[in-house]
């Protein structure tokens, strides 16, 4: 005979049922009544087996609590933060109610509600505004910071076509000349090229002079336009390199140990007069 016995429910919540087994026939009496050490060990070892599932059930119960807590946790803090981040649009702020058509209590609550949607559409108004002073700041840093590496650019380039002995001045026009023209991100690496041994600024020099290449240029793939840079307008630009004389300065200073009065030993001492 199986009696169930339902208990109040605990704290947690949980309704613990439990079950009770009564076997009092005469036929089990006498085995029972002489039941053997072993059979004590065995009975012993099954009480134990349902203390464990339920130590094991209490268990997952409270790992359960747990779980749904954090999720709960996690849910709030989610809302929380949608809701310091601030509306994605300005908050709706209602008409002046009619004092007229309202009874008073309603009044003095749609007023109240009224504040509040001016207090936070003055939240948002200025929120708005400190971001795009702040997008403006960052966009104005990042200008200098162009304008910057612009300028350290520009000197470099220079003293690379003067060590090339050419007009820097000349270089840097036809430079801007051919960016403005277009090229390709292969063209342009070659002609920006302030390397010790690059030749960038009589290529750029070179192609300002010949603008049919430029042409060219455009009409071929970019590893075709990297092969006809680094053949034929390298060959082209190099006749634009000024040649530079082996033979040594000319004196600024020229000085002689001779008299720039000398007389003729024969004459010296003879007057001359003129009638």
């Amino acid at each position: 005979m199986t009696e169930e016995t339902t208990l109040p429910p605990a704290d947690d919540g949980v309704t613990v049922t439990t079950e009770t087994t009564t076997e009092a026939t005469l036929e089990t009496a006498a085995p029972l009544a002489s039941a053997s050490e072993d059979g004590h060990e065995q009975t012993t070892e099954s009480e134990l087996s349902k203390a464990q599932k339920a130590i094991n059930k209490k268990h997952w119960q409270a790992e359960e609590a747990k779980r749904e807590t954090a999720t709960v946790q996690a849910e709030l803090d989610a809302l929380k933060s949608s809701q310091s981040a601030g509306p994605d649009v300005a908050p709706v702020v209602p008409d002046m109610p009619d004092y007229l058509a309202l009874t008073e209590a309603e009044f003095r609550a749609q007023m109240l509600e009224r504040d509040a949607a001016l207090t936070k559409n003055a939240e948002y108004t200025a929120g708005q505004k400190f971001q795009a002073s702040q997008a403006e700041r960052q966009t104005e840093d990042a200008r200098l910071t162009q304008q910057v590496e612009a300028d350290k650019f520009r000197q470099t380039y220079a003293s690379r076509a003067t060590e090339l002995g050419l007009d820097a001045q000349e270089v840097l026009t036809a430079t801007g000349d051919i960016y403005t023209y277009g090229v390709s991100d292969v063209v342009a690496g070659m002609l920006t090229d302030t390397s010790p041994d690059a030749d960038g600024p009589l290529l750029a020099l070179y192609l300002r002079q010949n603008p049919i290449e430029l042409q060219n240029l455009q009409s071929m793939p970019l590893h075709k336009q990297a092969e006809h840079m680094a053949t034929v307008i390298r060959q082209g630009a190099a006749s634009l390199k000024p040649k530079m004389s082996n033979a040594p300065p000319p004196p600024t200073d020229v000085t002689g140990g001779g008299s720039l009065n000398k007389v003729d030993p024969l004459l010296e001492g003879v007057t001359i007069s003129v009638y």
